[in-house]
């Protein structure tokens, strides 16, 4: 169609639509030149506030904490959970809480010493006869030297024989067939705590013993009993017979455990 042709009105719509389909394409154009630097940045500003929120939780675990006050008292709570459970743990596993029970009575020598020998031998008359009484096979002694050497200590001594007496007394009430052997073994110290001086000792003490596994589990649950605690150090039990009715031979080492303040390792 020839140019001239076409009227003017109409000429006139299209060069105003012209212009406008041109400005647009400006606009687009200026548009996305100046928003690409603008997307870029805040890309880069979300990068830097996600490194800063990172430090900024480092920041806080480490530094922001809660008031000296409350720390504090959150602090003395624990300490006084820990501590009551520390008092009730001890009161269980102390094998003498009611100290030891040779402690009264014990025959002394003209300076008021308690004679160790005597001592030794009356225990081991009384256990004899409640074996006696209870059908239970003793060894003929306890298993203790009688003298006892310049560089040992009485009451360490003493305090082997409270442990052997004790322990022989519940394997007696267990019923066990017989205790073969008794044998006292060195006591083993522990520091527990240095100021104010708190020591466990322990003192270890190896029986044979002919007896039921029924027997044996009754007591080794007798001696974990609060008041009558006793550690398990060694067990072996076998059967040395093929007649399935016979006996355990059970070799089995339990502890005493004796808590002891303001004494040193050294004593």
């Amino acid at each position: 169609m020839n140019v001239q042709s076409i009227p003017p009105a109409q000429r006139q719509r299209r060069h105003i639509a012209a212009i406008f389909a041109l400005t647009a394409v400006l606009l687009i154009a200026l548009a996305a030149g100046g928003l690409w630097p603008l997307l870029k940045r805040r890309d880069s500003a979300r990068a830097t506030l996600a490194r800063v929120d990172e430090e900024r939780a480092v920041f806080h675990a480490r530094f922001c904490r809660p008031p000296l006050a409350v720390r504090i008292r959150r602090e003395a709570t624990l300490q006084r959970t820990l501590e009551a459970e520390w008092k009730s743990l001890r009161r269980d596993v102390d094998t003498f809480g009611d100290r030891s029970p040779l402690s009264e009575g014990l025959p002394k020598d003209e300076e008021g010493r308690i004679d160790f020998k005597v001592a030794l031998f009356e225990a081991r008359t009384r256990l004899q006869e409640l074996a006696g009484e209870k059908g239970v096979t003793l060894p003929a002694d306890l298993g203790i030297p009688e003298a006892i050497a310049t560089d040992e200590h009485a009451e360490t001594r003493l305090w082997q024989l409270a442990t052997t007496v004790k322990l022989v007394e519940q394997a007696i009430a267990a019923h066990v067939q017989s205790i073969e052997t008794i044998h006292s073994l060195p006591p083993v110290r522990r520091t527990l705590r240095e100021q104010p001086p708190l020591i466990l000792e322990e003192y270890p003490v190896r029986l044979v013993l002919q007896c039921s596994f029924p027997i044996l589990n009754a007591l080794t649950d007798a001696l974990q009993e609060p008041g009558s605690f006793f550690t398990l150090r060694h067990i072996l039990a076998e059967r040395t017979q093929r007649d399935g009715a016979a006996p355990l031979t059970v070799d089995v080492v339990y502890g005493g455990m004796l808590f002891r303040e303001n004494v040193r390792e050294a004593e």
